[in-house]
């Protein structure tokens, strides 16, 4: 062998060397690297939660506001419906009294009722029993 060859040996160990060592240099930053591309899709993956959460919580304020108003509307539905009734209490008084005054007395109601209702057999029972009664009387 020459020395040439030898040479050429020791180069390419001290190159097979040189790459084992920084390929163990290299593998914890790459297996750091992919840690990090793992938490930052996880990070990424929870960013529509993280943005809708604002909008949610001032939602439910809103909802609080909302439930308020309903309150505050209907104290004041109380309010204008009591108004109105107190406006329109001596309208009412005076509108009784007239009716007393105003009333129907000492007038006749007439009410006709008809008997039997049992169709042609019942007008006719009730015509013989009219006969039978003038026929009394007459005889």
């Amino acid at each position: 062998m020459g020395a040439a060859q030898l040479m050429e040996q020791g180069r390419g160990a001290r190159a097979n060397e040189a790459l084992g060592q920084a390929q163990g240099a290299f593998n914890p930053a790459l297996s750091g690297e992919s840690l990090i591309t793992q938490r930052l899709g996880s990070g990424l993956e929870q960013m529509p939660v993280i943005q809708q959460a604002p909008i949610d919580m001032m939602s439910g304020v809103g909802d609080i506001g909302y439930a308020q108003r309903e309150m505050e509307q209907q104290n004041l539905d109380e309010a204008i419906n009591r108004y109105q009734f107190n406006e329109n209490i001596e309208d009412q008084r005076l509108q009784n009294y007239m009716n007393l005054v105003q009333g129907n007395y000492g007038s006749n109601t007439v009410s006709s009722s008809e008997r039997g209702g049992l169709g042609l057999a019942g007008q006719v029972g009730q015509g013989i029993g009219s006969l039978a009664t003038l026929g009394g009387l007459i005889g």
